[in-house]
């Protein structure tokens, strides 16, 4: 790394462990708004404030704290009494007061806690009948003038409930030495009980709504469900968050206008899109911007040591993604991929839709899958490596393999001609509005770091084939697959001149600038480069549960040169 981070950032990378199962029960929620009756893990001796405490977006006279009501029957506005303390015997009540909650806030509650001094530890609870929550635990930040030595934030992304125990979690929340936890999306994840992540290995880890979630109702219940679970609520007592959303907290590959994973059956995107929105604001301690409500991006200080930025890549001002798999044929051939059992034909059947798309037709993308998969079954058996002679494919196989990779060649080049003239120039990852604050505020900032959270990667990630070009089936990869190429279909480098935009105006203006990242389910310590120049360095998070390349065979892994 070009430069010296006197930042420390702790990355979530344990492993996922077993658990033991809870207690199943039951939560009644009222009636009249049709929400579900289903059995949770929760934990009854909370009642009524099953869903714990929270606090978020410390500021140096404030901080938000969060808790839910949850009751038989409702009255139609309820009125909850809060209070915090800098000690934890709460002596001395530096701020109370009562907040009204209903149907309309899902019984949730968010007060903005005031009349707090900056870079102090304070304790808060709340109260409904007489009954008291548990005691949480939050920390404001420091102000813009003073000086700080050091910072330690927990970076956490991708917790997918039915992919897993939420470990990660209780491992930071058994920490004391955290000032804060960034959250950089994907939260929770949209799809089906029995969906993406989920193993029957784990049978008390799936999703409520059993459904892909669609309307508000269906929001507010899967947030409630990932909220009761006993390693977030730890997490979420113990230290702020500071968070963005990704795509699953709308749908997987969102974008302004739409999602991959939604279609004209669910409904109005636009509705669908403030159903999620809503339900974010309501179950997250995030601070409402006043200027509008919907907004995520935001600056957060900590001393003259850290401005922290946390922008909004997904919702925004995206635009749709080239090369969305969206079409038919590519849902069709996917779908067929995931049911494959066996893993090396289940990965170069991914490769191959990564790489031709709908370049071909689904018939045509099984053929050369299986092609691939007998040459790589071949070389890993050590029968016929770097022979030029000799090949498992007859005269017939060899002339349908070389007539499927020159229909790619010609609609690929057909294709690209279309996309040069769309694309890059009125393509999107930030929109106008938030690219002008983005850039005004990093130029403003006289902290010493400045710290861009954001949900995908800059650095380009990808494979190169070169080692295909040397074997003897270097006749199976497609021409443009043998120099570079992008496996993240839905990062900055599908937004070039964006990403460059934002590059150069770094470069010229800005020292010190950082950038963390999560949604890819990996680590990585990478320098985003212009012109074979570093510009800024970017730290990648690995998931808190959802799959990563561990899943992958060996030689996928080989695959691989970054």
């Amino acid at each position: 790394m070009k430069v010296l981070l006197k930042l420390s950032f702790l990355f979530t990378c344990f492993q996922i462990l077993a658990q033991n199962s809870f207690q199943l029960t039951k939560i009644e929620r009222h009636k009249s708004s049709q929400k579900i009756v289903s059995e949770y893990n929760y934990d009854g001796s909370k009642a009524p404030f099953l869903h714990g405490v929270a606090s978020g977006d410390p500021l140096p006279d404030r901080v938000i704290i969060w808790t839910r009501v949850t009751v038989a029957n409702p009255d139609k506005n309820i009125r909850v009494h809060w209070e915090i303390s800098p000690d934890i015997d709460f002596r001395y009540i530096i701020n109370s007061g009562y907040v009204t909650t209903n149907e309309n806030k899902d019984y949730t509650v968010k007060v903005d806690a005031d009349k707090l001094q900056e870079s102090t530890t304070y304790y808060y609870r709340f109260k409904l009948y007489n009954t008291y929550s548990v005691i949480g635990k939050t920390r404001t930040s420091p102000k813009s003038s003073d000086e700080i030595e050091n910072l330690r934030f927990a970076i956490v992304s991708c917790s997918n409930y039915q992919a897993g125990y939420f470990n990660a979690y209780q491992n930071i929340a058994n920490r004391s030495d955290i000032d804060a936890v960034i959250h950089l999306g994907d939260y929770i994840y949209e799809y089906k009980k029995g969906g993406y992540g989920y193993s029957s290995n784990r049978p008390d880890r799936g999703h409520e709504s059993q459904h892909e979630i669609v309307t508000l109702e269906d929001y507010r219940v899967r947030y409630s469900f990932y909220r009761l679970d006993p390693n977030l609520q730890d997490i979420h007592q113990q230290h702020p968050f500071i968070t963005v959303w990704d795509d699953h907290e709308f749908a997987n590959d969102a974008y302004m206008d739409g999602a991959e994973n939604h279609s004209d059956d669910e409904g109005d995107w636009n509705l669908r899109k403030s159903n999620a929105k809503k339900a974010y604001f309501e179950w997250l301690p995030v601070r409402e911007n006043k200027e509008d409500s919907n907004r995520i991006y935001r600056k957060i200080s900590y001393g003259k040591l850290v401005d922290l930025f946390m922008i909004d890549t997904r919702i925004e001002g995206r635009t749709k993604q080239i090369n969305n798999h969206n079409n038919s044929n590519s849902k069709k051939f996917l779908a067929f991929s995931k049911s494959q059992k066996n893993k090396l034909n289940w990965a170069v059947n991914h490769m191959v839709e990564n790489s031709f798309n709908d370049n071909l037709d689904y018939n045509e993308k099984i053929k050369i899958s299986n092609y691939i998969s007998r040459a790589l079954k071949t070389e890993t058996n050590h029968s016929l490596v770097n022979s030029k002679t000799i090949n498992p494919f007859s005269i017939k196989e060899l002339n349908e393999i070389k007539d499927i990779l020159n229909k790619a060649e010609k609609n690929l080049k057909k294709k690209s001609l279309i996309k040069n003239r769309q694309t890059l120039s009125s393509s999107s990852i930030l929109g106008d509005e938030q690219k002008s604050w983005l850039k005004n505020n990093l130029k403003k900032s006289s902290a010493t770091w400045k710290i861009i959270g954001n949900q995908v990667m800059m650095t380009p990630f990808g494979l190169k084939i070169n080692r295909f070009s040397k074997s003897w089936y270097s006749f199976l990869i497609p021409k443009w697959m043998k120099k570079w190429h992008q496996l993240n279909k839905d990062d900055w480098n599908l937004y070039t001149n964006e990403k460059n935009e934002i590059l150069d105006f770094i470069q010229n203006n800005v020292n010190n600038v950082a950038i963390l990242t999560g949604d890819i389910h990996m680590m990585f310590a990478s320098e985003v480069e212009k012109n074979g120049s570093c510009i800024i360095p970017e730290f990648t998070t690995p998931s808190v549960t959802s799959p990563n390349l561990d899943l992958l065979p060996d030689w996928a892994i080989w695959l691989l040169k970054i």
